[in-house]
Order: C-alpha cells, then sequence, then structure tokens
C-alpha cells in the first residue's frame, strides 16, 4: 500500500524538515510498538521463582514504553503526517530482534527482552543526531533515556551475582 499525503499543519518547519522527521518518527514508532509487544509477551510466559517480579517489572516497561509510542505518534501528526500503528506496518517495519516464541527461563527472557531494549535506545539515539528541530529532538532523547534506562537495569538483574541464581 502507498503512504498516504503529509497533512496540513501549523508547523513552521520547513516542508522537508516535517517530512523526514516524520519517517524516523515512523519507525521509533513501529519499533516502540513491537517492544511493547515484546515486552508483554515475557510478562506473560515468564517461569520461574520469580516469575511475579519479573513479569510486574515486564508489564512496567511496557506501560512506559507504551507511553513512548503515544508521545511519538503525537510528535508524528503533529509535524502532519499519519501515525501509523497497524499491526501490518508494525510488522513489516520493525527493526527490532524477532523474539522468539520459545524462549524459556527468566534468564533466557532477560536476554531477550535487554537485547531488544538496547537496540531500540540505540536508533532513538540514532535518530537524535538526525533530527533537526528541538521538539524531536528533545522527544527523541526522552525515549533514548527511558529505553535505556529499562536495558540497564535488565542488565543490573543479569549481573548480580546472589540474586542470579534466584534466575536460573
Amino acid at each position: 500500500m502507498g503512504q498516504a499525503p503529509l497533512m496540513l499543519e501549523s508547523s513552521d518547519l520547513a516542508a522537508e524538515t516535517r517530512e523526514a522527521a516524520a519517517i524516523f518518527l515512523q519507525a521509533r514508532l513501529s519499533d516502540a510498538l513491537d517492544l511493547r509487544a515484546q515486552l508483554r509477551h515475557a510478562a506473560w510466559n515468564v517461569r520461574g521463582a520469580d516469575m511475579l517480579t519479573l513479569g510486574a517489572l515486564f508489564g512496567r516497561f511496557a506501560v512506559e514504553i507504551e507511553g513512548c509510542a503515544d508521545r511519538l505518534a503525537e510528535r508524528i501528526r503533529c509535524l502532519g503526517d499519519v501515525a501509523d500503528g497497524r499491526i501490518q506496518t508494525v510488522a513489516d517495519a520493525t527493526t527490532l530482534y524477532e523474539y522468539t516464541v520459545g524462549v524459556d527461563g527468566p534468564e533466557a527472557h532477560l536476554n531477550a527482552i535487554g537485547a531488544a531494549l538496547s537496540q531500540f535506545a540505540r536508533a532513538a539515539r540514532a535518530d537524535v543526531e538526525r533530527a533537526t528541530d528541538s521538539e524531536t529532538i528533545d522527544l527523541l532523547g526522552g525515549v533514548a533515556r527511558s529505553a535505556g534506562r529499562q536495558a540497564w537495569l535488565v542488565g543490573e538483574l543479569l549481573a548480580s551475582g546472589p540474586s542470579r541464581k534466584a534466575l536460573d
């Protein structure tokens, strides 16, 4: 399917600036929606002694990433484009690692989620470098910080000595 034309809006940004930003914001929106789904999958399927704790943590992360997705979509609309969150679009456009359905055990879920969070944070940081307007730069910086903090927390869980035994 073809892309919908940019809609009229009241931004004072040049059309080419808006169009360029909308393209990479849409890419991050697709990644954010995929990441949210991966986090929900992990929350629903983690097993073991720490399943309640990790399920709640993954659920909290999913809510935070959903907030990032909402802000990305809002910015895309402010730029005059369509925020496309359809499943077909997300599946075709995501750049994140595919979450293996058969992942088993807390450590495997933490590794998979940590990799996806890190990948998402890196992509958002790269887009900060590409953005030319302050609102988009601020938004992407916040998205990168949220995902980066989550990736750091997952890394700390994986690296922690005594707690790691509870994850095996």
